[in-house]
C-alpha cells in the first residue's frame, strides 16, 4: 500500500509540474516563440528560462540588498531569453516569421514601442498592458546573423528591468532599463 501511495504522489506531482508549464501559455504576457526557434541552425548560444518558483526565491534572497529588484521579481512569472546565429539564407525566413508574429501581437493588443529597421538590424519591442500594470514584455532582435528573443511574463516595472538583467547576467536586458 505504501508503494502505491508513493507512486500516486509522484505521479500527481509530475502532472502538477506539466500543468504549471501549460498555465504560462494562458498568461496575457506570454508569447510563443516556437515558430522562430524552429528556424535556428545548430545550438542556441544562449537559452535562459527562469520560472516563478525560482524568481520568488531570488526575490526573497535579494530583499535586503535591493528591495526594488525583489519587488520586480515577485511580480514575474516567467523569463525566457534565446540567442542563436543563422546563415544568410535563414535570416529572410526568420524576418518573415517575426513580421508575422508582429501582426499577431498587434492583433492581440500588444503595444509596439520600439521598431528599428536598418541594413543588418531588425528590432521590435512590445508591451502587453493590463489595467494598471505591464503584464508582458517581448523583444525580437536580429543583428547581423544573430537573433535574440526575449519574453518576460508577469507584472513588470520597467524602471527595474536593467537590474534584473544584471542580477541574472542577461546583458540583453540591460539596454531595456528605463529611467523615471
Amino acid at each position: 500500500m505504501k508503494k502505491i501511495s508513493v507512486f500516486f504522489i509522484i505521479g500527481f506531482m509530475s502532472t502538477l509540474g506539466v500543468a504549471q508549464d501549460k498555465t504560462f501559455e494562458k498568461l496575457p504576457g506570454f508569447v510563443d516563440m516556437g515558430q522562430i526557434l524552429n528556424l535556428q541552425e545548430g545550438e542556441l548560444t544562449t537559452e535562459i528560462e527562469i520560472k516563478n518558483p525560482l524568481l520568488s526565491l531570488v526575490a526573497n534572497m535579494s530583499e535586503a540588498e535591493d528591495s526594488d529588484l525583489a519587488k520586480l521579481l515577485r511580480g514575474l512569472e516567467l523569463i525566457k531569453v534565446y540567442k542563436f546565429e543563422s546563415s544568410e539564407s535563414k535570416l529572410d525566413n526568420i524576418k518573415q516569421k517575426l513580421e508575422s508574429l508582429d501582426l499577431q501581437l498587434k492583433k492581440n493588443k500588444w503595444d509596439q514601442f520600439v521598431k528599428i529597421r536598418e541594413k543588418d538590424q531588425y528590432s521590435n519591442i512590445y508591451m502587453m498592458s493590463g489595467d494598471s500594470t505591464i503584464n508582458g514584455l517581448t523583444v525580437f532582435t536580429i543583428d547581423g546573423n544573430e537573433t535574440v528573443l526575449i519574453n518576460i511574463v508577469g507584472d513588470i516595472d520597467l524602471s527595474s528591468i536593467g537590474k534584473m538583467g544584471r542580477k541574472f547576467n542577461i546583458p540583453e536586458l540591460d539596454t531595456l532599463e528605463m529611467k523615471n
